[in-house]
């Protein structure tokens, strides 16, 4: 049999090699400090995954994000603050409320020997800074940009971004 998942898996640092996070692991990923997924490694986020961000926290793609939701369980990126995806992930009850700003955004890098990408299907990115910016190969799909304090997207790099129902 699958074990439950855990509530909250607390993810900080660096991913160096390939990984997969679904909500069989756990219901919902909380970034406590700026991840960085390095060259060659690729984080896959699986339909109905939810990750929260802290304060400022930014997702640096160096090497390749991919989350694929579907209509019916999309992948939800947001600010910690934000119960209404996967409840109360901090605890706090109804003393804090998610608001544009609260989290900082999925940056795509540039390093010596390659861009970074992100290929985005059925998410929602809400309540951040800027939900998806800088240098690299971008695609998103079906998808729901809301509530930023700056930009939804803004991305240059090798090709043009590719946007589609979103």
């Amino acid at each position: 049999p699958t074990p439950d998942p855990v509530a909250v898996f607390h993810v900080c640092g660096d991913i160096t090699s390939n990984a997969t996070w679904t909500p069989t692991l756990a219901k919902v990923y909380v970034l406590d400090c700026t991840i960085t997924i390095h060259t060659d490694a690729t984080l896959t986020i699986a339909p109905g995954t939810i990750v929260k961000a802290a304060p400022s926290v930014v997702l640096a793609v160096g090497g390749a994000l991919v989350a694929a939701g579907t209509a019916t369980d999309p992948v939800v990126f947001t600010s910690i603050r934000d119960d209404s995806a996967g409840g109360d992930s901090n605890g706090d009850g109804t003393e804090t409320a998610p608001a544009p700003g609260d989290w900082g955004a999925i940056w795509l890098e540039v390093t010596s020997s390659s861009w970074g990408s992100v290929d985005l299907s059925h998410v929602q990115l809400r309540y951040g800074s800027t939900g998806v910016g800088g240098n690299g190969a971008f695609k998103m799909a079906d998808s729901v940009v809301r509530d930023f304090s700056s930009i939804g997207v803004q991305v240059y790099g090798p090709v043009a971004p590719e946007l589609r129902n979103t």
